[in-house]
């Protein structure tokens, strides 16, 4: 319960700390005592320093809630590219779904990459799909 608690004040806070710092969030590169931070708004383990990074406080086993900030497509720095779409797999709920996404895949695969390194991409339509082993992507675009 105290896993949970704790992760949703962190979620909240830097969900706060993100939407009113003119920068994003950033680790500050360790844990600061909670006696330096005192006077920093926040909860009792993240706080928010002058600069809009979030300072992590250790709980008294010396554990810090992971900054999850620099997460996503190149770490949140570009923009997720807008890839056309050029093959469309609608799910069948039987084990042959794994060879027409693994055929899907190589078809991809065979095409020339656009001006961005791309070679389009997949949609898998909604429905259950069955995978009972292994599918490779063996190129990349």
């Amino acid at each position: 319960m105290k896993t949970k608690r704790l992760a949703s004040i962190a979620l909240i806070t830097l969900s706060i700390a993100c939407a009113s710092s003119k920068k994003p969030a950033e680790n500050t590169a360790g844990a600061t005592p909670a006696s330096a931070s005192k006077d920093l708004p926040g909860t009792k383990y993240v706080k928010v320093a002058k600069d809009g990074s979030l300072v992590y406080i250790p709980d008294e086993k010396g554990n810090i809630i992971p900054d999850f900030s620099r997460v996503g497509f190149y770490g949140g720095d570009m923009e997720i590219p807008d890839i056309a779409v050029v093959k469309t797999v609608n799910a069948t709920g039987t084990d042959a779904d794994q060879t027409i996404i693994q055929n899907a895949i190589d078809e991809v695969s065979k095409r020339e990459a656009d001006k961005n390194g791309f070679k389009g991409a997949i949609l898998l339509k909604k429905g259950l799909y069955r995978i009972p082993s292994t599918i490779k992507i063996e190129s990349s675009g």
